[in-house]
């Protein structure tokens, strides 16, 4: 639930990254159909978000990296760290959709 107007401050204790560096081996006779969308949201001064999707030799790499480089954060700027989560949401939901590779067939 999102609160209309926050009247305490965000204390989130300290700043902080994270980077996930994540590989997806494909099982054989699966290709990939479509990839994740990258994803470059930042809310500048405050933190960022960047994901990068990558298919290459049966397998899918994903890099995720996420900071934030604030400790408290002023009730008025409440809407704007609720509209940046809110983003880092949405990129986070992204579908890899795979397909059953085709089978070369056999001449006659």
């Amino acid at each position: 639930m999102s609160e209309a107007k926050r009247t305490i401050s965000v204390d989130v204790h300290y700043p902080k990254a994270e980077k996930d560096h994540i590989t997806y081996e494909l099982p054989q006779g699966f290709e990939v159909e479509s990839l994740p969308s990258d994803a470059d949201n930042s809310w500048p001064g405050h933190a960022a978000l960047k994901i990068r999707a990558s298919a290459k030799n049966g397998s899918v790499t994903v890099l995720r990296s996420l900071a934030y480089n604030f400790t408290l954060l002023d009730p008025k700027d409440y809407s704007d760290l609720h509209g940046f989560y809110q983003k880092v949401a949405t990129a986070d939901q992204q579908p890899l959709v795979l397909t059953r590779a085709v089978a070369a067939q056999k001449g006659n």
